[in-house]
């Protein structure tokens, strides 16, 4: 059984506290092109497969936890216009 071992941290040269990445991801077109950016990445070979495989698996949750927002949304807007009527 292997361990799977995270690249280390980056740190700031002037800071003691690791820079954490942060991206917005708010919506499908954000997480659109998040995947692109790791998908090139990984291609240029500045980033291994196997993490770039694992980050577009977190993406997609996130990318299915957004449609499912929305769909909730639409059917709530609906069901409160056949209330109205």
């Amino acid at each position: 059984m292997s361990v799977s071992t995270l690249p280390a941290p980056i740190r700031h040269p002037k800071k003691t506290a690791v820079v954490r990445y942060r991206s917005k991801l708010e919506t499908i077109d954000d997480i659109r092109h998040e995947a692109s950016r790791l998908y090139r990445e990984s291609r240029s070979g500045l980033l291994d497969v196997t993490d770039c495989s694992k980050y577009i698996y977190c993406l997609k949750q996130i990318a299915s936890l957004i449609t499912d927002g929305d769909i909730e949304k639409r059917i709530l807007a609906l069901e409160v216009i056949n209330e109205a009527e």
